[in-house]
């Protein structure tokens, strides 16, 4: 069963044995809380265990003479994990250097690599022709949480005409949507796709991503119905959030005492979440070894001829 914003709002209430007749914890701020929980504790916590939860890939082809590149919006702390580049017979990774062998790098007769100034990506030496592909590799933001009467229920699909149990009145031709995941796992399928049309509770999209079934959700672009996080987070993520409640209206003694157990809770995470593959460990491949099939010439790596 999906982990919903809306069920996860009733376990926040119940766990903080919020009154009904408590205004100051309205539910939009109850789920300030929680993205505040979510972007302070979850995404550092998550991140930190390194099995690539939150990785995507976004692809865009180089143009001839345009040596600067957007890093993806939505990548968490607007950083890449790994940037390649890909002609029509071969990847390579590509190198990041620093700013001090530029110049060198500017001598290979191909993009060999790379690094970030500001917030632009930098090809050296700037591409000279159009089609290369870049592969970035980034951490997808998890999106702001909104309540379930605020997405669209996915119950039918037909082309690029996705009918929904209901249909938000601010799904209007133009703006802008998010394919997410009703089942555990709760991942953007797909995102920033224009709405052309809304008939009734028939809307009109351009590509709706292939894995899309009937039974996950439309959301607005950067919105999310469903908890994006595994299911062991969902009751550290209540309890967290609870905690903030009962400090925000004054219950300090109720707040110490969820605090005492979210040390425990954590370590439990910890261990629950890594590895995610329990038979195997990650194997240390030298990049420039012999096992890896290339030459090593100067500083260059990964070189696409």
């Amino acid at each position: 069963m999906a982990n919903t914003v809306d069920d996860f709002v009733a376990s926040v209430k119940l766990t903080a044995t919020v009154p009904e007749n408590q205004a100051l914890i309205t539910t939009p701020r109850l789920l300030s809380f929680a993205d505040e929980e979510i972007q302070n504790e979850l995404v550092p916590l998550v991140s930190s265990l390194n099995q690539e939860f939150f990785v995507t890939i976004e692809n865009e082809q180089t143009v001839a003479g345009k040596q600067t590149y957007n890093i993806p919006y939505r990548s968490i702390g607007r950083t890449l994990r790994d940037l390649k580049v890909t002609s029509n017979t071969s990847t390579a990774q590509l190198t990041k250097i620093s700013i001090e062998d530029e110049d060198d790098f500017n001598l290979a007769s191909s993009v060999a690599g790379f690094n970030i100034k500001g917030d632009k990506i930098w090809l050296y030496p700037t591409p000279t022709d159009a089609g290369l592909g870049l592969k970035k590799y980034y951490l997808f933001r998890p999106s702001k949480l909104v309540e379930t009467s605020a997405a669209g229920r996915i119950t039918g699909i037909s082309g690029n005409i996705i009918t929904c149990a209901t249909v938000p009145s601010d799904f209007v031709a133009g703006v802008l949507v998010d394919f997410v995941e009703g089942r555990s796992g709760y991942s953007t399928l797909g995102f920033d796709q224009t709405i052309t049309n809304v008939v009734g509770l028939q809307v009109t999209v351009a590509t709706p991503p292939t894995e899309l079934v009937v039974g996950d959700y439309l959301a607005m672009a950067e919105e999310t119905p469903v908890i994006q996080f595994p299911d062991e987070l969902y009751s550290y993520l209540v309890q967290r959030t609870a905690k903030r409640i009962l400090e925000a209206i004054g219950d300090f003694e109720g707040a110490k005492a969820i605090g005492e157990r979210l040390p425990q809770a954590r370590k439990n995470i910890e261990k629950l979440l890594a590895p995610r593959t329990e038979g195997n460990s990650t194997k240390i491949i030298q990049r420039n070894g012999l096992l890896r099939g290339r030459r090593s010439i100067k500083y260059f790596r990964g070189n696409i001829t």
